[in-house]
């Protein structure tokens, strides 16, 4: 549910050298911890996502002018202050003259008015402008689900507070970002509330949720987000629109790790600090990150044959085979392939794994007739094997140019120094580095 003025309350691929190893837990907090309870007083990004959105159930008020969204199936409660209502089933809510309809309903501008039982239409309250959410997200009828890294959703309301209500399957991780302040939000398994922002001054704040961690440790489900105030309408979307496709660097697995040796635990994953989202943050571009740890082109970290990211790209929860992701609904300007890791984990994979990297590409193209496609070398293959991905990165991008398109590039990744390593992974210096590398080609290329 949306309310105003309501009541707050891998590429797992162990070392640079080749060995592999998929670790998995929680052994540590990250720092800065918000218990579970939330109480989080913090601060926003000014990252955008996908401007779609999802329906939620629920009591709500509104103040002067304010804007409030959905009506609860079976009936729901209302007050108005000056020129605000809302209904229950199907409920209508005004703003300055406008109303809205529950679930099923449509939008009238300003002056005007919609009506639609709650079931009817078969199709949930849309809450853009209010909600923007970031990433792949599935609207359900009561909310929003999503699994990706760097899911979540962005808002602004004037007010002083704002709280969240959502299931995740494990003790789980995210950045919280208030009027430009980053913190961490940590969660507890199953159903809570969250405070993501309390006792604000009086006025404009933005606010954005963004999950840290990986599809492969479960999904998580938003049923409501309660501002005490004003909800406003998100900046706009940006034009620049990025999509990327990648394993665990991408994730941004063992970012947080302090040393080369240091155990993973999913509290040292963050997709925030990694390189497509810092990019994307210093160039206002909104990023769709498809990553999963130990996944390949044609073989696992382990050596498996099926369900690799091919597969899983075209889901919109990465974790769930029944998800299927519209692809009509982004289109990205570039789209970054970072794969090829953990298919060499078990030696050159040849021809097999060239084969199914240009067939990926292909369908890629397919998808994005317009978008600047980048391969990019791995930073965790050095010497012999690096030697042989950029060897088959150079025969994807020929195979796409004998085919008339010209449209490919390829991003140099390689390894870094020995010290910029964390968990066997990429640390946040190394993808800070690798940002630079992709921001470049981006303003070179396509003038952004």
């Amino acid at each position: 549910m949306m309310t105003t003025n309501g009541a707050l309350s891998t590429a797992c691929v162990g070392t640079i050298a080749g060995a592999v190893m998929l670790f998995v837990g929680c052994a540590s907090e990250p720092s800065g911890t918000v218990a579970a309870a939330g109480n989080a007083s913090v601060a926003g990004m000014t990252a955008t996502g996908q401007g779609s959105g999802a329906g939620f159930s629920g009591t709500t008020s509104a103040g002067t002018g304010g804007v409030a969204m959905g009506g609860q199936a079976g009936g729901g409660t209302s007050s108005a202050g000056a020129g605000g209502n809302m209904a229950g089933a199907g409920g209508n809510v005004a703003g300055a003259g406008g109303n809205v309809a529950g679930a099923g309903g449509n939008v009238a501008g300003a002056g005007g008015s919609a009506a639609g039982a709650s079931g009817q239409g078969g199709a949930p309250v849309m809450l853009e402008p209010g909600i923007r959410w970031l990433g792949r997200v599935d609207k359900t009828a009561t909310g929003a689900r999503f699994s990706w890294p760097g899911t979540g959703f962005t808002a602004r309301f004037k007010g002083t507070s704002a709280k969240v209500s959502m299931k995740t399957a494990n003790a789980d991780y995210f950045q919280l970002v208030v009027d430009g302040t980053v913190s961490l939000l940590s969660t507890q398994s199953g159903q809570h509330d969250y405070d993501l922002a309390q006792n604000l001054a009086a006025g404009e704040h933005s606010v954005t949720l963004w999950r840290r961690t990986e599809a492969n440790y479960g999904s998580i489900e938003v049923t409501k987000v309660d501002f005490v105030g004003e909800l406003l309408s998100p900046p706009p979307p940006s034009n620049r629109r990025l999509e990327i496709v990648g394993d665990s660097i991408t994730v941004g697995f063992g970012v947080e790790c302090k040393t080369q040796n240091e155990q993973f635990s999913y509290a040292t994953e963050n997709n925030y600090q990694t390189y497509e989202a810092i990019a994307a943050r210093d160039l206002g571009a909104e990023v769709q990150t498809m990553a999963w740890s130990g996944i390949g082109v044609w073989r696992d970290v382990g050596g498996g044959m099926t369900t690799q990211m091919p597969q899983r790209y075209l889901r919109t929860l990465g974790n769930e085979d029944n998800s299927s992701w519209n692809f009509t609904s982004y289109t990205p300007g570039a789209v970054i392939v970072l794969l090829g890791t953990n298919d060499f984990a078990g030696g050159d994979p040849g021809q097999p794994f060239l084969d199914a990297y240009k067939a990926f590409v292909h369908e890629i193209r397919g998808r994005y007739p317009q978008a600047r496609i980048y391969l990019a070398h791995s930073p965790m293959l050095a010497g012999a094997r690096g030697t042989a991905l950029a060897g088959y990165l150079d025969q994807v991008k020929a195979a796409q140019a004998s085919a008339g398109d010209t449209n490919v590039g390829i991003l140099d990744f390689r390894p870094p120094a020995a010290d910029a390593w964390g968990c066997g992974h990429p640390n946040g210096a190394t993808h800070l580095i690798m940002s630079g590398v992709l921001k470049t080609a981006l303003q070179t290329d396509l003038g952004w």
